[in-house]
């Protein structure tokens, strides 16, 4: 802007054909000057609504930035009061707001499915994780197990369905069992075996409002390494033999005999 020494009018320099390094020392407006501009009264007008047009874009663009950088500083409080993190979860508040990340959780980037026996499929990493890394994305029908097709027994296990425990409402005191069924739609997370010594932990959290489930890595994962989960919190319900990632037949003898003897004990065990 440049203002006219005379009448104190403030006018736009680049319509006035005033270049920013030959500013004038004493300048007069075409008023207090009259002259024949460089431009018309309709060329100033279209370079007018092309500055206006960038700083409008520049504007949305550092709105967008400050938005998405507000994501990696905020817990969503859906469920806040309840649902606490640790120090140790910084990463997931990182992933809320990372959409590249998520994306590429969704598309199973980083894992595979594969034989990792004669007869079982798994889930295998194909790159390293470290220590709370994001792993895995868990998606599938939501709903109450009571509701979800063929678990109305507690401790029924079935394949790509997932009981998340973990779900606290926004005041509540106890924590309401959902249930994730990856059968007719899901990610390649569903194929991640359930082991008594799981390498990832499930967590969730909310963005704009939708709940998400990932997978965090308990340790640290080498590449070629099998992906597995914890068993359903109600496993030790389960009127039938459980299969564990962790080894053959005779493991699975043992977790079946541990969880008859939970049952019998009246004893709750929560992974």
């Amino acid at each position: 802007m440049i203002q006219c020494d005379v009448c104190n009018v403030w006018q736009h320099g680049k319509c006035m054909g005033i270049c920013r390094r030959r500013v004038p020392e004493v300048y007069k407006c075409e008023e207090c000057s009259p002259r024949v501009l460089k431009l018309s009264k309709t060329q100033a007008r279209q370079i007018q609504l092309k500055v206006l047009a960038e700083q409008r874009r520049e504007k949305e663009k550092e709105i967008r930035q400050k938005t998405k950088r507000s994501y990696t500083r905020k817990m969503f409080t859906s469920m806040t009061g309840i649902n606490e993190y640790e120090t140790s979860d910084y990463k997931l508040v990182h992933i809320q707001g990372d959409f590249a990340t998520l994306e590429a959780l969704r598309s199973g980037a980083g894992v595979s499915v594969m034989y990792v026996t004669t007869v079982s499929m798994g889930l295998v990493s194909t790159r390293s994780y470290v220590n709370g890394e994001a792993v895995i994305y868990v998606c599938g029908r939501v709903s109450l197990p009571s509701e979800c097709v063929g678990r109305k027994n507690p401790g029924t296990i079935i394949p790509f369905v997932t009981l998340y425990s973990d779900l606290v409402p926004e005041g509540a005191n106890e924590s309401i069992p959902i249930c994730i069924d990856a059968r007719n739609f899901g990610t390649n997370a569903r194929f991640a075996r359930m082991s008594c010594r799981p390498n990832i932990s499930l967590r969730h959290f909310f963005l704009n409002g939708r709940l998400h489930i990932i997978g965090i890595a308990a340790e640290d994962i080498e590449r070629g390494e099998e992906i597995t989960v914890p068993f359903d919190a109600d496993y030790f319900m389960s009127k039938e033999k459980l299969n564990c990632a962790c080894a053959g037949e005779d493991e699975d003898g043992e977790i079946r005999d541990e969880a008859e003897n939970v049952v019998s004990s009246d004893f709750m065990v929560f992974w």
